[in-house]
């Protein structure tokens, strides 16, 4: 078990980098941090045809150069831009009537283009027809560039039929598969290894009564590989337990696909009632090993909430946050308390909306106490804890709530915002790999008139994490902490 929480909260960055705070563009409506290349950090903000792409220093954090991103069409919707050594690959739609077509073309770390542009895909709408999603996967070595093409064609946002194709670094289609998913069944995720097998993951909905978020009685895993025109398959059932929120990795290490997450009951289906370990081997025939494992009673008791009516305390609203895999083939599961109270909040919501006009009735959003397993490759629990935290906020998507991660080979930072305010503490829960942790100060916000966004954090190096902000001006900011 873990050490209980230090009186002592030391000091955990060894050293603290601020960029000059910037005015957010109106413009500007997203912002990614992609990666490093020998311009600097690069970060992409975008908004309706818009594309600006920045590079800052990664030790000084200075602003080295702000270009808009440059085109061969005008008028294009961005999809994704995947940054690789230096070079980056862009990805982006242009539509002509009812005719959408994917494009691809590669920059330098300068924004210099240094191919031609490539067709990847054509898409034309069909008369009551929903629309499509066009998602750009790839593997930890990014060696497999892979497009997940998704058509809705239901009014429940529910995507019907992924198609695959691979894509080498010449922006050269290398292969195609296509799947389909039945009534009441959604696709989940794609998953990319290095050596070119492609994972599609789909779960079949339960429809209950109970439940404010959708439950999966099935879950279906298809491997595909361009060398085997054979389609690997695995179902996952367990009666009288329905799939409740899960994180699925893949294991390059073992060479194997992990699924974990949290189950509930077929009937008491807000209740969380344990965790799930899955490890699934695809490399020949298709086999998997499953582990439920039921939440002991002193542990429910310290984190869950009381029922109705005095009944007995029960776990709710406990969300994935993180998989992180063990090098012995076990994995560390990590789930936060999460709620909301109130009406959907329809606006799109970027960096700080608590200074946007107030509706009449607010979104409250609570992010409370983080639960973690320790899982040993056979399923069984190596070590278990909760995290103690208590955050609450108005009408902004949560975005300053909630834990972001810094992994480093020997211990975990959960790093996380102490309230939603000015008077502000951003620290961390530094794990060690026993289960041992001590809650750790990294800095004072204040200081800088700045609130940052952890859950939003990018880690770039084995010790280095950049951390998005917002200034009590609402300008944009970047924090880089060494550890």
């Amino acid at each position: 078990m873990l050490c209980a929480v230090c009186s002592c909260i030391a000091i955990n960055a060894q050293d603290l980098k601020v960029s000059t705070p910037q005015k957010i563009p109106s413009k500007v409506s997203e912002y990614e941090i992609l990666g490093k290349t020998n311009e600097g950090l690069i970060v992409w903000k975008s908004g309706l045809r818009y594309n600006l792409i920045e590079a800052f220093d990664p030790y000084s954090m200075d602003l080295n150069w702000s270009r808009e991103l440059t085109l061969p069409r005008p008028k294009v919707r961005v999809v994704e831009i995947v940054v690789f050594q230096n070079e980056l690959y862009v990805f982006y739609v242009n539509k002509v009537k009812t005719i959408s077509t994917l494009y691809a073309v590669k920059f330098n770390s300068q924004l210099r283009k240094i191919s031609e542009e490539k067709e990847i895909d054509v898409y034309k709408r069909r008369l009551g027809v929903g629309g499509y999603k066009y998602n750009i996967r790839f593997d930890i070595k990014k060696a497999n560039l892979v497009l997940v093409k998704l058509e809705k064609v239901t009014e429940e946002d529910v995507h019907t039929i992924p198609t695959i194709k691979w894509i080498d670094k010449k922006l050269n289609i290398i292969g195609e598969r296509s799947s389909e998913v039945e009534n009441n069944w959604k696709f989940q995720d794609c998953f990319v290894a290095s050596n070119g097998t492609v994972f599609l993951v789909k779960q079949k909905t339960k429809r209950t009564i109970l439940t404010n978020k959708p439950l999966f009685e099935e879950i279906v895993i298809e491997s595909y590989h361009l060398d085997d025109i054979n389609t690997k398959r695995l179902v996952f059932r367990k009666e009288k337990k329905l799939f409740n929120e899960f994180n699925v990795q893949y294991d390059e290490q073992n060479d194997k696909l992990v699924l974990a997450g949290f189950y509930s009951g077929d009937k008491q289906s807000n209740t969380v009632e344990g965790y799930f370990y899955t490890v699934c081997d695809l490399t020949k025939t298709a086999i998997y090993e499953e582990s439920f494992s039921e939440f002991d009673e002193e542990f429910v008791s310290k984190v869950a909430r009381k029922g109705l009516f005095d009944k007995d305390s029960q776990l709710q609203y406990f969300e994935v946050r993180n998989l992180i895999l063990r090098r012995d083939g076990g994995a560390l599961l990590v789930g936060e308390s999460y709620s909301r109270v109130g009406a959907n909040n329809s606006m799109m919501q970027f960096y700080d909306m608590r200074f946007s006009n107030r509706r009449n009735v607010q979104t409250e959003h609570y992010f409370d106490d983080v639960i973690l397993f320790s899982i040993n490759p056979d399923g069984t629990l190596h070590w278990n804890e909760i995290l103690k935290k208590r955050q609450f906020s108005e009408d902004d998507d949560g975005y300053f709530s909630s834990v972001g991660f810094m992994n480093s080979s020997k211990s975990l930072n959960l790093l996380f915002n102490e309230s939603i305010s000015h008077n502000n503490k951003l620290s961390s829960f530094f794990i060690e790999h026993d289960g041992e942790y001590q809650m750790k100060s990294i800095f004072n916000p204040a200081s800088f008139q700045l609130t940052p966004a952890p859950r939003y954090a990018k880690q770039i190096s084995a010790n280095e994490l950049i951390i998005p902000a917002v200034s009590y001006k609402n300008e944009f900011v970047l924090v880089k902490v060494t550890f």
